[in-house]
Protein backbone atom coordinates (compact mmCIF):
# COMPACT_ATOMS: atom_id res chain seq x y z
CA UNK A 1 0.00 0.00 0.00
CA UNK A 2 1.47 3.39 -1.09
CA UNK A 3 1.65 6.25 1.01
CA UNK A 4 -1.61 8.07 -0.68
CA UNK A 5 -3.72 5.17 -0.04
CA UNK A 6 -2.48 5.36 3.58
CA UNK A 7 -3.49 9.00 3.91
CA UNK A 8 -6.66 7.94 2.06
CA UNK A 9 -7.65 5.04 4.44
CA UNK A 10 -6.84 7.28 8.02
CA UNK A 11 -9.17 10.12 6.47
CA UNK A 12 -11.82 7.60 5.88
CA UNK A 13 -11.21 5.95 9.16
CA UNK A 14 -12.05 9.71 11.11
CA UNK A 15 -15.17 10.07 8.88
CA UNK A 16 -16.71 6.62 9.95
CA UNK A 17 -15.76 8.08 13.45
CA UNK A 18 -16.91 11.36 13.53
CA UNK A 19 -19.52 12.31 9.91
CA UNK A 20 -22.96 11.39 11.29
CA UNK A 21 -24.42 8.25 9.83
CA UNK A 22 -27.02 10.03 7.67
CA UNK A 23 -24.03 11.80 5.98
CA UNK A 24 -22.63 8.21 4.84
CA UNK A 25 -26.25 6.99 3.89
CA UNK A 26 -26.76 10.16 1.92
CA UNK A 27 -23.12 10.05 -0.25
CA UNK A 28 -24.54 6.67 -1.68
CA UNK A 29 -27.85 8.05 -2.92
CA UNK A 30 -26.20 11.51 -4.50
CA UNK A 31 -24.66 9.68 -6.78
CA UNK A 32 -26.69 10.21 -9.88
CA UNK A 33 -27.12 13.98 -9.05
CA UNK A 34 -23.14 14.31 -9.32
CA UNK A 35 -22.49 15.73 -12.73
CA UNK A 36 -19.82 17.25 -15.14
CA UNK A 37 -21.83 20.48 -16.65
CA UNK A 38 -20.73 20.27 -19.96
CA UNK A 39 -22.24 20.02 -23.61
CA UNK A 40 -20.81 18.43 -26.42
CA UNK A 41 -21.57 20.29 -29.70
CA UNK A 42 -20.58 17.73 -32.10
CA UNK A 43 -16.91 16.68 -33.67
CA UNK A 44 -14.67 18.90 -35.72
CA UNK A 45 -12.79 17.02 -38.56
CA UNK A 46 -11.86 20.76 -40.24
CA UNK A 47 -7.60 22.44 -40.70
CA UNK A 48 -7.91 24.13 -36.75
CA UNK A 49 -7.85 27.85 -37.28
CA UNK A 50 -7.75 31.07 -34.73
CA UNK A 51 -11.04 31.80 -35.79
CA UNK A 52 -12.01 28.48 -34.21
CA UNK A 53 -10.14 29.00 -30.97
CA UNK A 54 -12.17 32.70 -30.50
CA UNK A 55 -12.21 32.12 -27.22
CA UNK A 56 -8.22 32.49 -26.57
CA UNK A 57 -8.80 35.83 -28.00
CA UNK A 58 -12.13 36.54 -26.00
CA UNK A 59 -9.75 36.54 -22.95
CA UNK A 60 -7.02 38.30 -24.46
CA UNK A 61 -4.30 36.49 -26.04
CA UNK A 62 -2.43 38.25 -29.18
CA UNK A 63 -3.29 36.20 -32.60
CA UNK A 64 0.16 36.87 -33.58
CA UNK A 65 1.78 34.26 -31.57
CA UNK A 66 -1.17 31.26 -32.30
CA UNK A 67 0.57 30.00 -35.60
CA UNK A 68 4.45 30.19 -33.31
CA UNK A 69 3.51 28.29 -30.31
CA UNK A 70 1.10 25.90 -32.41
CA UNK A 71 4.11 24.93 -34.39
CA UNK A 72 6.01 24.28 -31.41
CA UNK A 73 3.53 21.47 -30.55
CA UNK A 74 1.22 23.42 -28.59
CA UNK A 75 -2.34 23.38 -28.52
CA UNK A 76 -3.06 27.16 -27.52
CA UNK A 77 -1.13 30.82 -27.56
CA UNK A 78 0.50 32.75 -25.26
CA UNK A 79 0.86 36.46 -25.97
CA UNK A 80 4.68 36.81 -24.62
CA UNK A 81 6.83 37.15 -28.18
CA UNK A 82 10.03 35.65 -26.44
CA UNK A 83 7.84 32.64 -24.58
CA UNK A 84 10.33 29.70 -23.57
CA UNK A 85 9.43 27.38 -21.37
CA UNK A 86 12.54 27.33 -19.49
CA UNK A 87 11.75 30.85 -18.35
CA UNK A 88 9.20 30.07 -16.00
CA UNK A 89 8.53 28.30 -13.23
CA UNK A 90 5.96 24.92 -13.95
CA UNK A 91 2.83 24.73 -13.19
CA UNK A 92 0.86 21.34 -12.40
CA UNK A 93 -3.03 21.12 -12.53
CA UNK A 94 -4.85 18.50 -10.86
CA UNK A 95 -7.64 17.51 -12.84
CA UNK A 96 -10.66 15.46 -11.75
CA UNK A 97 -12.63 14.52 -13.96
CA UNK A 98 -13.30 11.64 -15.91
CA UNK A 99 -9.89 10.60 -16.63
CA UNK A 100 -8.14 12.04 -19.98
CA UNK A 101 -6.49 10.23 -23.40
CA UNK A 102 -3.14 10.89 -22.68
CA UNK A 103 -2.37 9.26 -26.27
CA UNK A 104 -3.99 12.41 -27.54
CA UNK A 105 -1.05 14.23 -29.81
CA UNK A 106 -1.93 17.47 -28.47
CA UNK A 107 -2.02 16.08 -24.84
CA UNK A 108 0.81 13.18 -24.13
CA UNK A 109 3.67 15.61 -23.44
CA UNK A 110 1.31 17.68 -20.61
CA UNK A 111 -0.14 14.22 -18.58
CA UNK A 112 1.75 13.23 -15.80
CA UNK A 113 -0.24 9.62 -15.92
CA UNK A 114 1.74 8.06 -13.32
CA UNK A 115 1.15 10.50 -10.68
CA UNK A 116 -2.93 9.92 -11.21
CA UNK A 117 -5.27 7.38 -10.44
CA UNK A 118 -8.96 6.14 -11.04
CA UNK A 119 -10.84 6.55 -7.92
CA UNK A 120 -14.04 5.30 -10.37
CA UNK A 121 -12.45 1.79 -11.06
CA UNK A 122 -10.13 1.85 -8.07
CA UNK A 123 -7.11 1.03 -10.56
CA UNK A 124 -3.76 3.26 -11.78
CA UNK A 125 -5.23 3.68 -15.03
CA UNK A 126 -7.15 7.38 -15.34
CA UNK A 127 -7.56 6.78 -19.11
CA UNK A 128 -10.83 8.71 -20.15
CA UNK A 129 -13.77 6.78 -21.42
CA UNK A 130 -16.09 9.33 -21.03
CA UNK A 131 -14.58 12.45 -23.20
CA UNK A 132 -15.17 15.08 -20.65
CA UNK A 133 -11.83 15.09 -18.91
CA UNK A 134 -10.47 14.96 -22.20
CA UNK A 135 -11.84 17.68 -23.35
CA UNK A 136 -10.86 20.06 -20.18
CA UNK A 137 -7.34 18.73 -20.49
CA UNK A 138 -7.28 19.85 -24.42
CA UNK A 139 -8.96 23.64 -23.31
CA UNK A 140 -6.42 24.11 -20.16
CA UNK A 141 -3.08 22.97 -22.49
CA UNK A 142 -4.66 25.32 -24.55
CA UNK A 143 -4.44 28.19 -22.55
CA UNK A 144 -1.20 27.55 -20.86
CA UNK A 145 1.17 25.48 -23.16
CA UNK A 146 4.27 25.55 -20.35
CA UNK A 147 1.55 23.69 -18.14
CA UNK A 148 1.45 20.04 -16.50
CA UNK A 149 -1.53 17.61 -16.03
CA UNK A 150 -2.54 15.40 -13.24
CA UNK A 151 -5.49 13.14 -14.10
CA UNK A 152 -7.71 11.81 -11.90
CA UNK A 153 -11.17 9.86 -12.60
CA UNK A 154 -13.70 9.50 -10.36
CA UNK A 155 -16.46 8.00 -12.90
CA UNK A 156 -16.78 4.72 -13.01
CA UNK A 157 -16.00 3.29 -17.04
CA UNK A 158 -17.43 6.34 -19.33
CA UNK A 159 -20.52 7.31 -16.67
CA UNK A 160 -21.46 10.77 -16.90
CA UNK A 161 -21.82 11.11 -13.11
CA UNK A 162 -19.72 10.16 -9.98
CA UNK A 163 -19.65 9.06 -5.98
CA UNK A 164 -18.62 11.65 -3.85
CA UNK A 165 -16.81 9.29 -2.08
CA UNK A 166 -14.68 8.82 -5.08
CA UNK A 167 -14.45 13.02 -5.48
CA UNK A 168 -12.99 13.63 -2.04
CA UNK A 169 -10.31 10.56 -2.14
CA UNK A 170 -9.62 12.25 -5.31
CA UNK A 171 -8.90 15.95 -3.83
CA UNK A 172 -7.15 14.27 -0.68
CA UNK A 173 -4.71 12.75 -3.23
CA UNK A 174 -4.55 15.64 -5.11
CA UNK A 175 -3.61 18.08 -2.23
CA UNK A 176 -0.59 15.51 -1.98
CA UNK A 177 1.18 15.91 -4.67
CA UNK A 178 2.90 19.10 -6.37
CA UNK A 179 -0.27 20.77 -8.36
CA UNK A 180 -0.68 24.34 -7.42
CA UNK A 181 -3.99 23.95 -8.84
CA UNK A 182 -7.52 21.95 -8.40
CA UNK A 183 -9.38 21.94 -11.46
CA UNK A 184 -13.21 21.02 -10.85
CA UNK A 185 -15.51 20.87 -13.43
CA UNK A 186 -17.92 19.31 -11.62
CA UNK A 187 -21.55 19.63 -9.43
CA UNK A 188 -22.28 18.12 -6.70
CA UNK A 189 -25.75 18.30 -6.34
CA UNK A 190 -25.77 18.99 -2.56
CA UNK A 191 -23.65 20.37 0.04
CA UNK A 192 -21.02 17.02 1.32
CA UNK A 193 -19.97 17.06 4.40
CA UNK A 194 -17.29 15.11 3.21
CA UNK A 195 -16.67 16.83 -0.03
CA UNK A 196 -16.34 20.15 2.45
CA UNK A 197 -13.78 18.33 4.66
CA UNK A 198 -11.65 17.52 1.80
CA UNK A 199 -11.87 20.86 0.50
CA UNK A 200 -11.10 22.29 3.40
CA UNK A 201 -7.81 20.38 3.60
CA UNK A 202 -6.84 21.63 0.13
CA UNK A 203 -6.94 25.08 1.55
CA UNK A 204 -5.52 24.19 4.23
CA UNK A 205 -2.56 22.66 2.25
CA UNK A 206 -2.13 26.22 0.38
CA UNK A 207 -3.71 25.30 -3.03
CA UNK A 208 -6.18 26.92 -5.25
CA UNK A 209 -9.37 25.66 -6.49
CA UNK A 210 -11.62 26.38 -9.21
CA UNK A 211 -14.82 25.07 -9.83
CA UNK A 212 -17.82 25.10 -12.83
CA UNK A 213 -20.73 27.21 -10.79
CA UNK A 214 -23.16 24.47 -12.89
CA UNK A 215 -25.83 24.56 -15.54
CA UNK A 216 -29.03 25.21 -14.97
CA UNK A 217 -29.39 29.07 -14.51
CA UNK A 218 -30.28 28.37 -10.88
CA UNK A 219 -27.83 29.41 -7.58
CA UNK A 220 -23.89 28.61 -8.03
CA UNK A 221 -23.48 24.69 -7.06
CA UNK A 222 -21.63 23.03 -4.66
CA UNK A 223 -18.53 23.22 -4.73
CA UNK A 224 -17.87 26.30 -6.44
CA UNK A 225 -20.21 27.95 -4.00
CA UNK A 226 -18.03 28.17 -0.77
CA UNK A 227 -16.09 31.55 0.03
CA UNK A 228 -12.66 30.04 -0.77
CA UNK A 229 -13.38 27.90 -3.55
CA UNK A 230 -12.71 30.41 -7.08
CA UNK A 231 -16.61 29.42 -8.74
CA UNK A 232 -16.68 30.28 -12.68
CA UNK A 233 -19.94 30.92 -14.80
CA UNK A 234 -20.11 30.43 -18.53
CA UNK A 235 -19.96 33.44 -21.46
CA UNK A 236 -20.82 33.60 -25.40
CA UNK A 237 -18.74 35.48 -27.89
CA UNK A 238 -20.48 38.59 -27.08
CA UNK A 239 -19.60 38.33 -23.47
CA UNK A 240 -23.08 37.82 -22.11
CA UNK A 241 -24.02 35.56 -19.49
CA UNK A 242 -25.34 31.82 -21.04
CA UNK A 243 -28.81 31.00 -20.05
CA UNK A 244 -27.45 27.73 -18.94
CA UNK A 245 -25.14 29.03 -16.61
CA UNK A 246 -25.47 29.51 -12.54
CA UNK A 247 -25.07 32.24 -11.34
CA UNK A 248 -25.03 34.32 -7.84
CA UNK A 249 -23.17 35.93 -5.17
CA UNK A 250 -20.99 32.71 -5.16
CA UNK A 251 -19.43 33.37 -8.80
CA UNK A 252 -16.40 35.24 -8.71
CA UNK A 253 -15.75 35.12 -12.78
CA UNK A 254 -16.57 33.91 -16.15
CA UNK A 255 -14.89 32.91 -19.17
CA UNK A 256 -15.67 31.80 -22.75
CA UNK A 257 -18.30 28.77 -22.56
CA UNK A 258 -20.08 28.12 -25.73
CA UNK A 259 -19.09 26.26 -28.42
CA UNK A 260 -14.90 25.86 -27.14
CA UNK A 261 -13.08 23.86 -29.73
CA UNK A 262 -10.95 21.15 -27.68
CA UNK A 263 -9.29 17.45 -27.79
CA UNK A 264 -11.45 14.60 -27.86
CA UNK A 265 -10.35 10.76 -27.47
CA UNK A 266 -8.96 8.84 -30.75
CA UNK A 267 -6.62 11.74 -31.79
CA UNK A 268 -9.93 14.24 -32.63
CA UNK A 269 -11.43 17.66 -31.74
CA UNK A 270 -14.62 18.44 -31.19
CA UNK A 271 -16.64 21.86 -29.35
CA UNK A 272 -17.84 21.74 -25.88
CA UNK A 273 -20.33 24.65 -24.08
CA UNK A 274 -21.45 25.14 -20.50
CA UNK A 275 -19.57 26.04 -17.36
CA UNK A 276 -17.67 23.04 -17.20
CA UNK A 277 -14.65 24.74 -20.48
CA UNK A 278 -15.36 28.27 -18.22
CA UNK A 279 -13.90 26.85 -15.57
CA UNK A 280 -11.03 25.01 -17.43
CA UNK A 281 -10.00 28.25 -19.04
CA UNK A 282 -9.34 29.80 -15.65
CA UNK A 283 -7.49 27.26 -14.76
CA UNK A 284 -4.88 27.70 -17.38
CA UNK A 285 -5.15 31.57 -17.22
CA UNK A 286 -4.39 31.33 -13.01
CA UNK A 287 -1.27 28.92 -14.51
CA UNK A 288 -0.32 31.42 -16.34
CA UNK A 289 -0.08 33.68 -13.80
CA UNK A 290 1.53 31.58 -10.98
CA UNK A 291 4.55 31.52 -13.48
CA UNK A 292 5.32 35.17 -12.40
CA UNK A 293 3.84 34.74 -8.60
CA UNK A 294 6.18 31.55 -7.81
CA UNK A 295 6.03 31.43 -4.00
CA UNK A 296 2.43 32.28 -3.26
CA UNK A 297 -0.48 30.84 -5.79
CA UNK A 298 -3.03 32.55 -4.04
CA UNK A 299 -1.27 36.05 -4.98
CA UNK A 300 -1.72 34.92 -8.21
CA UNK A 301 -5.27 34.52 -8.07
CA UNK A 302 -5.96 37.92 -6.10
CA UNK A 303 -3.76 39.09 -9.52
CA UNK A 304 -6.23 37.34 -12.09
CA UNK A 305 -9.09 38.69 -10.31
CA UNK A 306 -7.86 42.08 -10.19
CA UNK A 307 -6.95 41.84 -13.97
CA UNK A 308 -11.01 40.64 -14.73
CA UNK A 309 -12.72 42.52 -17.39
CA UNK A 310 -15.97 44.18 -15.60
CA UNK A 311 -18.61 43.12 -18.10
CA UNK A 312 -21.45 43.25 -16.20
CA UNK A 313 -22.60 46.14 -13.81
CA UNK A 314 -19.75 48.14 -12.09
CA UNK A 315 -17.82 46.06 -9.72
CA UNK A 316 -18.80 42.89 -8.69
CA UNK A 317 -21.94 41.64 -9.62
CA UNK A 318 -24.20 38.00 -9.16
CA UNK A 319 -24.09 37.50 -12.92
CA UNK A 320 -20.14 38.16 -13.86
CA UNK A 321 -18.60 38.39 -10.56
CA UNK A 322 -15.39 40.33 -10.82
CA UNK A 323 -15.60 40.28 -14.38
CA UNK A 324 -14.31 37.91 -17.08
CA UNK A 325 -10.99 35.97 -17.24
CA UNK A 326 -8.38 38.27 -18.77
CA UNK A 327 -4.41 38.15 -19.29
CA UNK A 328 -3.36 41.23 -20.68
CA UNK A 329 -3.35 44.35 -18.93
CA UNK A 330 -7.32 46.06 -19.40
CA UNK A 331 -7.19 49.49 -21.11
CA UNK A 332 -8.61 52.60 -19.39
CA UNK A 333 -10.65 55.67 -20.58
CA UNK A 334 -7.92 58.22 -20.73
CA UNK A 335 -10.64 61.06 -20.64
CA UNK A 336 -11.87 59.68 -17.12
CA UNK A 337 -9.86 60.60 -13.91
CA UNK A 338 -7.97 57.55 -13.22
CA UNK A 339 -6.58 56.22 -10.12
CA UNK A 340 -4.67 53.85 -8.60
CA UNK A 341 -5.42 51.65 -5.84
CA UNK A 342 -2.58 50.97 -3.73
CA UNK A 343 -2.00 49.29 -0.88
CA UNK A 344 0.76 48.97 2.06
CA UNK A 345 3.52 47.36 0.64
CA UNK A 346 1.16 46.33 -2.24
CA UNK A 347 0.04 44.07 -0.72
CA UNK A 348 -2.75 41.28 -1.49
CA UNK A 349 -3.10 38.81 0.89
CA UNK A 350 -3.97 40.03 4.36
CA UNK A 351 -5.10 38.14 7.77
CA UNK A 352 -7.84 38.74 10.25
CA UNK A 353 -6.86 41.80 12.60
CA UNK A 354 -4.96 43.33 10.01
CA UNK A 355 -5.59 46.88 8.94
CA UNK A 356 -6.01 47.95 5.42
CA UNK A 357 -4.06 50.79 4.41
CA UNK A 358 -4.76 52.42 0.99
CA UNK A 359 -3.61 55.38 -0.95
CA UNK A 360 -4.73 56.91 -4.32
CA UNK A 361 -2.90 58.18 -7.08
CA UNK A 362 -3.96 60.15 -10.07
CA UNK A 363 -1.72 60.99 -13.06
CA UNK A 364 -5.42 62.55 -14.53
CA UNK A 365 -7.29 64.17 -11.50
CA UNK A 366 -5.82 67.54 -11.92
CA UNK A 367 -8.05 71.00 -11.76
CA UNK A 368 -11.15 68.48 -11.32
CA UNK A 369 -13.28 68.49 -8.89
CA UNK A 370 -14.89 64.79 -8.19
CA UNK A 371 -17.02 63.13 -5.11
CA UNK A 372 -15.15 60.32 -3.51
CA UNK A 373 -16.65 56.98 -1.65
CA UNK A 374 -15.08 53.85 -0.53
CA UNK A 375 -17.03 50.71 -0.71
CA UNK A 376 -15.77 47.10 0.49
CA UNK A 377 -17.40 43.97 -0.86
CA UNK A 378 -17.99 41.44 1.76
CA UNK A 379 -17.31 37.29 0.33
CA UNK A 380 -19.37 34.54 1.38
CA UNK A 381 -20.21 33.56 4.78
CA UNK A 382 -20.12 29.93 5.86
CA UNK A 383 -23.52 29.43 4.11
CA UNK A 384 -22.58 30.51 0.81
CA UNK A 385 -24.77 33.81 1.34
CA UNK A 386 -23.40 37.53 0.69
CA UNK A 387 -25.07 38.84 3.88
CA UNK A 388 -24.29 42.20 3.06
CA UNK A 389 -23.46 43.03 -0.17
CA UNK A 390 -21.53 46.09 0.19
CA UNK A 391 -20.36 47.12 3.69
CA UNK A 392 -18.68 50.37 4.21
CA UNK A 393 -15.95 49.96 6.07
CA UNK A 394 -16.34 54.29 7.84
CA UNK A 395 -19.68 55.42 9.29
CA UNK A 396 -20.90 56.56 6.27
CA UNK A 397 -24.13 58.84 5.95
CA UNK A 398 -26.20 57.43 3.00
CA UNK A 399 -26.07 54.20 0.87
CA UNK A 400 -24.33 55.06 -2.22
CA UNK A 401 -21.98 57.40 -0.22
CA UNK A 402 -22.91 60.46 -3.03
CA UNK A 403 -22.09 62.65 -0.26
CA UNK A 404 -18.87 60.94 1.73
CA UNK A 405 -16.22 63.67 0.90
CA UNK A 406 -15.38 66.32 -1.76
CA UNK A 407 -12.28 66.78 -3.09
CA UNK A 408 -10.50 69.81 -5.75
CA UNK A 409 -7.34 68.46 -7.46
CA UNK A 410 -5.50 71.90 -7.75
CA UNK A 411 -2.82 71.52 -10.55
CA UNK A 412 0.95 71.73 -8.15
CA UNK A 413 -1.02 69.31 -5.53
CA UNK A 414 0.72 65.96 -4.44
CA UNK A 415 -0.55 63.05 -6.79
CA UNK A 416 -0.77 60.50 -4.13
CA UNK A 417 -2.69 60.50 -0.87
CA UNK A 418 -3.94 58.33 1.92
CA UNK A 419 -7.36 57.45 1.74
CA UNK A 420 -7.99 54.85 4.11
CA UNK A 421 -5.84 53.51 7.89
CA UNK A 422 -6.11 52.78 10.85
CA UNK A 423 -7.36 55.44 13.42
CA UNK A 424 -4.25 58.85 13.84
CA UNK A 425 -3.29 58.26 10.87
CA UNK A 426 -2.74 60.68 8.25
CA UNK A 427 -5.25 59.24 5.85
CA UNK A 428 -8.80 60.92 5.21
CA UNK A 429 -10.99 58.43 5.92
CA UNK A 430 -10.40 55.55 9.46
CA UNK A 431 -11.65 51.58 9.26
CA UNK A 432 -11.42 48.99 12.05
CA UNK A 433 -9.11 46.19 11.59
CA UNK A 434 -10.59 43.09 9.68
CA UNK A 435 -13.15 41.13 11.94
CA UNK A 436 -12.48 37.57 13.29
CA UNK A 437 -15.62 37.04 11.90
CA UNK A 438 -15.46 37.55 8.20
CA UNK A 439 -14.40 34.26 6.27
CA UNK A 440 -11.93 33.64 3.62
CA UNK A 441 -12.28 34.62 0.55
CA UNK A 442 -11.78 37.53 -2.09
CA UNK A 443 -12.97 41.45 -1.14
CA UNK A 444 -13.50 44.21 -3.36
CA UNK A 445 -12.26 47.35 -2.62
CA UNK A 446 -13.70 49.89 -4.54
CA UNK A 447 -12.80 53.71 -4.93
CA UNK A 448 -15.72 55.43 -6.35
CA UNK A 449 -15.94 59.04 -7.90
CA UNK A 450 -18.57 61.05 -9.46
CA UNK A 451 -17.30 63.54 -12.49
CA UNK A 452 -19.59 65.05 -14.75
CA UNK A 453 -22.63 63.09 -12.77
CA UNK A 454 -20.84 59.88 -13.69
CA UNK A 455 -20.02 57.18 -11.32
CA UNK A 456 -16.75 55.82 -12.19
CA UNK A 457 -15.43 52.96 -10.23
CA UNK A 458 -11.49 51.96 -9.34
CA UNK A 459 -10.78 48.48 -7.76
CA UNK A 460 -8.49 46.41 -5.90
CA UNK A 461 -9.16 42.70 -5.13
CA UNK A 462 -7.86 41.47 -2.02
CA UNK A 463 -7.70 37.98 -0.07
CA UNK A 464 -8.22 37.77 3.31
CA UNK A 465 -7.53 34.61 5.05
Amino acid sequence: MNFYRIAHTLFFIFILFFMPLTMLVKGTALYAENYFPACEGGVYDGNISWDDMWYLQSIGYDPVIYEKVKEAGNSGALYDDNYNSNDYLSVTVALIDTGVDYHHRDLALHILTDEGYDYGDNDNDPYDENGHGTMMAGIITAVSPNIKIIPFKINRGGEATFDSTALSEAVIHAVNTNAQIINLSLVVEEDQDIVRDALIYARKMGKVVIAASGNGGREVAFPASLSWVIGVGAVDKYDGLLSLSNRGDAQYMVAPGRDILSTVSDEGYGFVSGTSPAAAIVSGVAAVFMEYFHNDPFQAVTFMLNNAKDIGDNGFDPSFGFGKVYVQEKGINPLIPQFTISTEDNRLIYDKGDFINIKCSSLSAKEKDLTFYVRLNLPLNSEGIRQDLYLRIMPFLSWDGVEIYNRAFLKDELKEFPLIGPPHSSALLTAPPIGAEVVEGPYLLEIGTYYNDVLNLNSKVIWLK
